[in-house]
């Protein structure tokens, strides 16, 4: 059996964290543009931006560079997993919606589960769209993988960065309502800068990366740059604009890449585990699930960003939400038969 990779629990732990952190903190950003808890707000919301594609990178990691055979009868049954994933999510945060809109009319709560059809999920849920697009690639892209020297996969990782980013900036021309939710919905589950990420998972798990201190200042300064474009553009145009910090923009990826490489150097030379981490790691899929949810619930009961200054609320409450969600991933996978497959 081949060793447990750590670095990669550290890495999806502290990714889970990642996407909380950028949920707690958008509940704020929409409103004072500008003003000290706003800026707060944005400094860990771009700091936090890694987490997505390190998702993309992990699961790039494991499929490409394992023994194990990954061909399309086990890619479909993971696939399906993942359906079942997302039309249950689908469905609970639909329901919930029609509960704390209280229109209790017949026809809006058959919209709960009509709508999915339409792909009317919450909105985070879009990641596992992407997934199951890239999914559907494992097997050629493991062949891909196996058959091209290094040399050949750098230009290959560049190719995918640079049409990536030009997708995603061609993709802010869509004038058309209709077109751009559609394109955009193509995007996101078949997006080249996606494919990109999982493949930079595979090429930093799999070869070793020179001149390691230059990549770590290229990703300070990516983020810095990041944290500047995103405050700049919002001051310039003083409304909410998330254009500069999607994750396909060039800035986030060097900074995955040095997160990346940074936690994976870290861990092979520091001789540390920490129970708590493996178990945010393993919880990791049901807590993307459900901590929209659990923000949204806390919230309600009046329990939110803005109780106090955000440098003490975000924390505060970054770290209630992965408490519980955590609990309730964990809970969730006693339910017989489909705990597993939505946890």
């Amino acid at each position: 059996m081949a060793e447990r990779k750590y670095y990669l629990d550290v890495l999806r732990a502290l990714s889970a964290v990642g996407v909380i952190i950028i949920h707690v903190c958008t509940n704020g950003w929409y409103g004072n543009v500008c003003s000290f808890n706003w800026v707060v707000a944005t400094v860990l919301e771009c700091v936090s931006r890694v987490s997505v594609p390190i998702f993309f990178m992990i699961s790039g990691n494991l499929f490409l560079n394992s023994s194990k055979e990954y061909n399309y009868p086990v890619m479909i049954k993971k696939i399906l997993r993942l359906v079942v994933f997302l039309l249950t999510w689908s469905i609970v945060y639909n329901v919930f919606s029609f509960f704390e809109q209280k229109n209790y009319s017949k026809g809006e709560f058959l919209k709960c589960f009509t709508s999915i059809l339409y792909g009317d999920t919450p909105h985070h849920l879009w990641y596992i769209y992407a997934l199951i697009g890239v999914y559907l690639f494992v097997p050629v892209l493991r062949m891909l993988c196996n058959n091209i020297d290094r040399k050949t996969f750098v230009v290959l990782l560049v190719l995918l960065v640079i049409l990536g980013g030009g997708f995603q900036f061609f993709s802010y021309f869509q004038q058309l309502d209709f077109i751009s939710i559609n394109i955009n919905k193509i995007n996101k589950g078949f997006s080249v800068g996606y494919f990109g990420y999982f493949l930079l998972g595979a090429y930093l798990g799999k070869y070793e990366v020179k001149y390691k201190r230059a990549i770590y200042v290229c990703g300070i300064v990516a983020t810095l740059t990041t944290i500047g474009l995103v405050i700049a553009d919002n001051m310039f145009v003083q409304a909410a604009s998330e254009r500069f910090w999607v994750y396909t923009m060039p800035a986030i990826y060097l900074s995955s890449i040095a997160f990346f490489v940074f936690i994976k150097d870290l861990c092979s030379k520091q001789r540390f585990h920490f129970k708590i981490i493996e178990l945010v790691s393993k919880e990791s899929l049901g807590i993307y699930g459900c901590h929209v949810l659990i923000i949204h619930i806390l919230s309600y009961l009046g329990l939110d960003i803005n109780i106090c200054i955000y440098l003490i609320s975000i924390p505060l409450l970054v770290l209630i939400v992965l408490c519980i969600s955590t609990l309730v991933s964990y809970l969730l996978k006693k339910i017989p038969y489909i705990g597993k497959m939505i946890s």
